[in-house]
């Protein structure tokens, strides 16, 4: 069996612009709004423990009913939800495909810790503030050590890093 291992790279990026400040507000209020929108459309279901006979003697795989969370992932779901999140959206559309897949994340996690008893049927909450990019959204020059990030369509943010220092120059 063939296993791929992909590399995946995350930067903290200190960048002091007012562009940026309203797009990670923005992010984060479209982000809980997506949690919302899929916990309310959570389907509840029980699970029964189930009996086995071993050695002449009943014994049940699970000690308790338990009520199991089924989280919508059909296509007319994710089509209805990113138009609800599209009405209020200022930037480009790609931002509300990654507050989708991040809001998906975060479901999907809080579901395996519910499973496993580590978590409270209690919706998530988003307690920082960040934004998680997708490659789409960016364009990296290694020769010129720059990231261009787009933030609407023909706007840009140039970041250019020098060693270990980052400075940015904003394009608009």
């Amino acid at each position: 069996m063939l296993k791929i291992l992909e590399l995946v790279r995350s930067y903290s990026v200190p960048i002091r612009d007012d562009r940026i400040s309203k797009l990670i507000t923005w992010y984060v209020e479209a982000l809980q709004n997506a949690i919302d929108i899929i916990w309310d459309n959570i389907e509840w279901r029980y699970c029964f423990p189930e009996l086995v006979r071993r050695g002449g003697k009943l014994i049940t795989n699970m000690g308790l009913k338990m009520r199991i969370p089924i989280i919508p992932r059909d296509r007319a779901f994710k089509k209805r939800l990113r138009e609800e999140l599209m009405k209020g959206n200022p930037y480009a559309s790609h931002w509300v495909d990654a507050v989708i897949r991040t809001a998906y994340s975060i479901v999907e996690s809080w579901r395996k810790r519910y499973l496993r008893g580590r978590a409270r049927k209690v919706k998530p909450r988003i307690r920082r503030r960040f934004a998680r990019c997708k490659t789409t959204l960016m364009k990296i020059d290694y020769q010129a050590k720059t990231i261009r990030i787009t933030l609407k369509q023909g706007e840009y943010l140039s970041i250019s890093w020098r060693s270990t220092w980052f400075e940015h120059r904003v394009r608009g």
